[in-house]
């Protein structure tokens, strides 16, 4: 399929027989779906990893419930305040949670993306430990696949 001129191809697993055929339909589409997020051109289902859980799922409100939980009171914020701040922890997380690369890549003072995380802990009242960067990383892979 394209999408502006790219063309993306997924492919699903190889199985013998017709009946298999509506499973393989699904997993070339979700390839396909996560070529657009990953901007990669050809993807097989079997490299999909997270994706192949997060496919999975038929019930898409159950997706949509879980990232709204995770991340619906920084998305509230940064829309009545005018920040940033669910980009910067994306891109936090990004960088497996370092600091300096994540003001690099946005090019401000560390300081202030100290400043953000207190913010963002505060917010989302987390204390960002791995349990919770786990569920925030899934509910960003959530919203770009949705």
């Amino acid at each position: 399929m394209s999408e502006r001129g790219n063309v993306y191809c997924g492919i699903s697993e190889e199985q013998i027989g017709y009946t298999a055929l509506s499973v393989l339909y699904l997993q070339a589409k979700a390839a396909d779906a996560v070529c657009r997020i990953r901007k990669k051109q050809v993807l097989c289902y079997s490299d999909l990893g997270v994706y192949q859980i997060l496919f999975g799922v038929k019930d898409r409100k159950i997706l949509e419930q879980f990232s709204e939980s995770v991340l619906g009171a920084l998305v509230q914020y940064d829309t009545r305040n005018h920040t940033d701040y669910l980009e910067v922890l994306y891109r936090y997380l990004s960088t497996e949670c370092s600091v300096q690369q994540t003001a690099d890549q946005m090019q401000v003072h560390r300081n202030t993306i100290n400043y953000k995380l207190r913010q963002i802990r505060e917010i989302l009242q987390t204390d960002l430990g791995q349990e919770a960067r786990v569920q925030i990383y899934l509910a960003y892979l959530i919203r770009d696949m949705l």
